[in-house]
């Protein structure tokens, strides 16, 4: 951080971050993570954060397995807006950010033997 020299004020300049301060995802999973930017930037563990992107990966090389490099991204953030709209629509608020994004948000639902299904 470098402060602009105002007591009680800071100012970040940090390509990582973003305006608010909150650390930003990593670059690859920028797309794929932006639906839910505000679940994200409850994250406030640096921990907490690696273990949400590693689950996006995760679930990332699965989608690209079989939807491709160029359609993947887009797949994965579809799935977590739609989940999220779910949610919200369910009127029930998310406790814990980390647990619903790996168990509910990125994790795919089997309800069918094809692993295009969603």
């Amino acid at each position: 951080m470098i402060s602009d020299r105002q007591p009680g004020r800071v100012v970040v300049f940090a390509s990582d971050e973003d305006d608010m301060g909150v650390a930003l995802p990593s670059e690859d999973l920028r797309v794929v993570l932006a639906p839910v930017d505000l679940l994200w930037a409850r994250l406030d563990r640096s921990v907490t954060r690696k273990l949400v992107e590693a689950a996006a990966r995760s679930e990332l090389k699965q989608v690209v397995g079989f939807a491709g490099q160029t359609n993947g991204p887009k797949i994965l953030a579809d799935r977590l807006a739609r989940r999220l709209e779910e949610q919200m629509r369910l009127g029930k608020p998310i406790v814990d950010p980390v647990g619903w994004l790996i168990g509910r948000g990125l994790s795919q639902r089997q309800l069918c033997a094809e692993p295009r299904c969603d």
